[in-house]
């Protein structure tokens, strides 16, 4: 499921930086359950924060990708 409430077990998605501010309860996206659509979010600055918890269930867990692009979108950035 996107954006509900997981009740066990969930991948939460922070693509503003509320992790500076201790403000974990305000995800972008939660990911969860079996009905969870694969998805392409894209964070527009330099930070993506993903939580992973398994949950007290037993289950058959989760699967992504990700990628890292760098130089693209985000101006001035040298490497």
């Amino acid at each position: 499921m996107i954006g509900s409430s997981c009740s066990d077990g969930y991948l939460k998605i922070y693509l503003k930086g509320q992790e500076t501010m201790d403000a974990y309860d305000k995800f972008d996206h939660e990911l969860c359950g079996e009905e969870a659509e694969p998805t392409s979010m894209v964070s527009d600055g330099p930070r993506l924060l993903m939580v992973f918890s398994s949950g007290e269930l037993m289950g058959r867990g989760f699967k992504a990708n990700y990628t890292f692009e760098t130089g693209k979108f985000i101006p001035n950035e040298q490497f």
